[in-house]
């Protein structure tokens, strides 16, 4: 019975300290870096509003970042970027040699200034959806799964990607 409780206590103890890492999201970029402007994306693809939709999503994970905050003016750092593709990636065909799934893929090319020290942190980087194994934006029309809602995770993934990019990657 007594080893059974120090397993118990042993386990418990690794799964707090597990969840602990993964519930913080505490940013470790430079101590002048409390503050972050992001701008709108700019659109070079032909999808409509999807400028909007990725920004919206950034700015939700930002929000979720403790140690920074979102302002519309006089940050000390500044993200812009500009969607740059939308590209449809198939990933598995029919007999008939037509698309059975699909990856919607977005790409993206961000640059993330100190506007404190006057240098770039990020410069030109591109950045896509299916970045690190991320499996976002697959569908597959005869099962019923749409467009939009690929779009919608791809943007999604995308958002998060950036974030990942810019403020964690410190």
């Amino acid at each position: 019975m007594r080893r059974l409780l120090i397993g118990a206590g042993i386990a418990a103890a690794g799964l707090i300290a597990v969840a602990g890492c993964e519930v913080s999201t505490r940013s470790s970029l430079p101590a002048h870096i409390r503050t972050v402007e992001i701008h709108v994306f700019e659109n070079r693809t032909m999808n409509y509003s999807i400028e909007g939709r990725l920004t919206r999503r950034i700015i939700e994970a930002v929000h979720k970042e403790p140690s920074v905050r979102v302002v519309n003016r006089g940050g000390e750092a500044i993200l812009r970027g500009e969607i740059m593709e939308v590209r449809r990636v198939p990933v598995r065909e029919t007999a008939q040699n037509r698309p059975a799934t699909t990856q919607l893929v977005v790409t993206a090319r961000v640059s993330f200034w100190d506007d404190v020290t006057q240098e770039f942190f990020l410069e030109d980087v591109a950045i896509s959806s299916n970045e690190a194994g991320i499996t976002a934006g697959l569908y597959d029309e005869d099962r019923g799964e749409t467009y939009a809602a690929a779009e919608a995770a791809a943007i999604d993934a995308l958002a998060r990607e950036i974030v990942r990019r810019t403020l964690g990657m410190w």
